[in-house]
């Protein structure tokens, strides 16, 4: 996971930013699943398929979605 980073889904063909977060606050909980511990809505990624520069995430329903996590360089201060 990059230090600073813009997570993005893809529809419909297109890529489209969700959210920038940073590396730091995201925690690794023994499913193998990372999630953000920040405040507000919570971030979740639960990877169950890599592809180049892209993972299949599941969520708790089931639905897959294909995201990917995008460098964005030195985080801010």
């Amino acid at each position: 996971m990059p230090d600073w980073f813009e997570y993005q889904f893809l529809a419909n063909g297109a890529w489209w930013g969700e959210a920038r977060c940073l590396a730091a606050d995201f925690h690794r909980n023994d499913d193998g699943s990372y999630v953000a511990s920040t405040p507000g809505s919570p971030i979740i990624f639960r990877c169950i398929a890599l592809g180049p520069g892209w993972f299949i995430h599941a969520d708790g329903g089931g639905q897959l979605y294909t995201y990917r996590l995008v460098d964005l360089g030195v985080p801010p201060e």
